[in-house]
C-alpha cells in the first residue's frame, strides 16, 4: 500500500478516537496521492464538528470520482458519510439510497466495520416504524461493532436502545442506558452525541416523573453556547423542559430562527415545545401557529417513514448472502415485506391476534419444501363462547390462542389466523417422524391451557400434512382433509394425511396417531 493511503487509513481509524491527530494525518496523505481520501476524513470530521454544508460539498466530488474509480472501501466510507449527513439534514430519501450503496458495497468487499454501521443506520430508521425489528437489529450491530472493535459503537447504540425504551414508556431503562452511554469516554470527543444522548436523559427523566437529572442539566448547560447545529437542536429542547416558559420560548425561537436548521428532523419537535411555551405565556395565537408547524413536519414525517418502507425491505435483501446470517436475515426481510404492504394498506397480519392473516399463509404456502409441514387447527365448540360469552370474550380467547400458537412456534415457523376460529401452522424443516408428537404437544398444550374468561375446557381439531407427501397447494386440501376427520371423529384430537394408498373401503390415508410414535 502506498504510504499516503496508509496514513488515510491511520487517519479514517483515529478520527472518532483522536480527531485532531485524524485531521493532522489526513492533510499529510492529501500531499501524497491519497488527495479523495484525506477529502473523505476531513468531510467526516467537519459533519461531527458541525458544518454540515462544506462536509456535504467535499463528499459529494469525493464520491463522484470514487464510484467513476470502481467499488473501494474508501467509496463505502464515503456513501456512508453522506448517508449521515442527509439524514441530520431531513433527506430520507438520498440517505436511504446512500446506505443501500454502502451495504452493496460493504457485502461485496467484506467491509466489517461499514457492515456493521449499516446494520445499526437501519435500526435508526426502523425505530419508528418497527420498534421491535429495530432493537433486534440494534442488538446484532452491537455484537459486530465488538467483533470489528469499532471504538463508538457501545455508544451509539446504548443511545438508540435508550430511545427505544423511552418511547415504549420504559423510563428507568432508558435513563439507565444514556447514562451508561454518557459514561463513555469517548463521548468527549462528540458533542452532538453527547448533546443528543443528554437530551434522552434529561426527556426520558421528565416523562417517568423521575428525580430532576441535574448532572445532565449542568452538562446540557455547558453546551449551551456552542454553534453546531446539531448540539443546538439538542440540548435547547431538553433545557426548556426545565425553564419558565417566557426563557424556554426565547431559547427555542433562537434556534428556530438558524438560517442552517432547513427541514432538521428536530425542527417539529422544536415547534411542538414553543408551541407549548407560548401557551403557557397567554401567547395563544403564536401557540397555534407553532403547534401547526409542528403538525406539518409530523405528516412529513409519517408520510416519509410510509413510503420508505420499500426501501428499507430493498436495502434488507441486499444484505442478505448464503453464509450463516442467510436465515436471520431472510426473517427481516420477510417481516419487512409485511411492513411494506402494510404502509400500502394491505396489510398481511390478523389485527386480533397479530399472527399472519390468511393472504400471508397463502403467500407463504407457495414457499415451502418437501421437508415441511403444515398443521390446520379449528377450536371445538367456538360458537359456543360467542353464543354463551359474548363476542368480546370470544376475541379474548382467539388472541389468548394466537399467542400461546405464536409461543410454540420455533423461529424458523409460523402460525397464522386463517379465517374464524381456524388456525394454521407452516412447519419447516421437520423432520417426517416428529410431525405426530408436534401436533398432540400443540393440541395437549390447547387443551391444558386456562382461559380465564371461559368457565370450561377449550380444545382444538388438527389437521397435519407434509410437504413431501402432497407438493404444491395440495398440501392444504390435504391437512383440510384430515381436520375434517378429526371433527367427525369427535373432535379434540389429531389426524394426519398419510402417503400410503389406502386399502379398498378404507380411509387410511387419513389416520389417527400412532400411540408407538408418542
Amino acid at each position: 500500500m502506498p504510504a499516503s493511503l496508509h496514513l488515510a487509513d491511520h487517519a479514517w481509524t483515529l478520527r472518532d478516537l483522536d480527531p485532531v491527530q485524524a485531521r493532522t494525518l489526513a492533510r499529510r496523505s492529501a500531499e501524497g496521492r491519497a488527495e479523495l481520501e484525506a477529502q473523505v476524513v476531513h468531510a467526516y470530521l467537519d459533519w461531527r464538528a458541525g458544518d454540515f454544508e462544506g462536509a456535504t460539498r467535499c463528499l459529494a466530488a469525493a464520491l463522484t470520482t470514487l464510484r467513476a474509480e470502481g467499488p473501494s472501501v474508501w467509496q463505502a466510507r464515503a456513501a456512508s458519510v453522506l448517508s449521515c449527513l442527509a439524514g441530520d439534514l431531513n433527506e430520507p430519501d438520498l440517505a436511504l439510497t446512500l446506505l443501500d450503496e454502502q451495504i452493496q458495497l460493504c457485502e461485496a468487499l467484506d467491509i466489517t466495520e461499514l457492515r456493521a454501521s449499516g446494520i445499526h443506520d437501519l435500526a435508526v430508521q426502523l425505530r419508528h416504524l418497527n420498534p421491535a425489528r429495530s432493537r433486534e437489529l440494534l442488538l446484532q450491530a452491537r455484537d459486530a461493532f465488538r467483533r470489528c472493535r469499532y471504538p463508538i459503537g457501545d455508544l451509539l447504540v446504548h443511545g438508540n436502545l435508550g430511545e427505544l425504551d423511552r418511547e415504549a414508556g420504559q423510563y428507568d431503562s432508558a435513563l439507565r442506558l444514556h447514562r451508561a452511554a454518557l459514561s463513555d469516554p469517548l463521548i468527549a470527543h462528540h458533542p452532538s452525541i453527547e448533546a443528543w444522548t443528554l437530551h434522552g436523559a434529561v426527556r426520558a427523566a421528565h416523562q417517568g416523573r423521575l428525580p430532576r437529572p441535574d448532572a445532565e442539566l449542568d452538562r446540557l448547560r455547558a453546551l449551551l453556547d456552542s454553534p453546531h447545529l446539531d448540539v443546538q437542536v439538542e440540548v435547547v429542547p431538553a433545557l426548556s423542559l426545565h425553564l419558565p416558559p417566557h426563557e424556554a420560548a426565547r431559547l427555542l425561537r433562537g434556534v428556530l430562527d438558524r438560517p442552517d436548521l432547513g427541514s432538521h428532523y428536530r425542527a417539529g419537535l422544536l415547534h411542538e415545545q414553543l408551541s407549548e411555551a407560548l401557551e403557557d405565556t397567554g401567547d395563544d395565537r403564536g401557540a397555534l401557529r407553532h403547534l401547526k408547524l409542528a403538525r406539518q413536519h409530523e405528516r412529513r414525517a409519517h408520510a416519509g417513514q410510509t413510503r420508505h418502507a420499500a426501501r428499507l425491505m430493498d436495502i434488507l435483501r441486499g444484505m442478505d448472502d448464503t453464509r450463516a446470517r442467510n436465515a436471520a436475515l431472510e426473517r427481516h426481510l420477510n417481516e419487512l415485506r409485511t411492513l411494506h404492504a402494510q404502509a400500502q394498506r394491505q396489510s398481511l397480519t390478523d389485527p386480533l391476534t397479530g399472527l399472519g392473516n390468511r393472504r400471508q399463509f397463502q403467500q407463504d404456502l407457495q414457499t415451502l419444501t418437501g421437508a415441511d409441514a403444515l398443521l390446520l387447527i379449528d377450536l371445538d365448540h367456538f360458537k359456543r363462547v360467542n353464543d354463551t360469552l359474548g363476542h368480546p370474550t370470544g376475541d379474548t380467547v382467539l388472541t389468548q390462542l394466537g399467542r400461546l400458537l405464536a409461543s410454540a412456534s420455533r423461529g424458523e415457523d409460523r402460525a397464522y389466523r386463517y379465517g374464524g376460529e381456524e388456525f394454521a401452522v407452516i412447519l419447516r424443516s421437520l423432520p417426517a417422524q416428529a410431525l405426530d408428537g408436534v401436533a398432540e404437544r400443540v393440541r395437549a398444550a390447547v387443551e391444558r391451557s386456562v382461559f380465564p374468561d371461559v368457565p370450561w375446557t377449550l380444545t382444538v381439531s388438527i389437521g397435519a400434512a407434509r410437504a413431501a407427501d402432497l407438493p404444491g397447494d395440495a398440501i392444504l386440501r390435504g391437512a383440510d382433509e384430515a381436520l375434517y376427520a378429526a371433527k367427525r371423529a369427535g373432535r379434540n384430537r389429531v389426524r394426519r394425511w398419510a402417503a400410503a394408498p389406502p386399502t379398498m373401503g378404507s380411509s387410511d390415508h387419513l389416520r389417527p396417531l400412532d400411540s408407538a410414535v408418542l
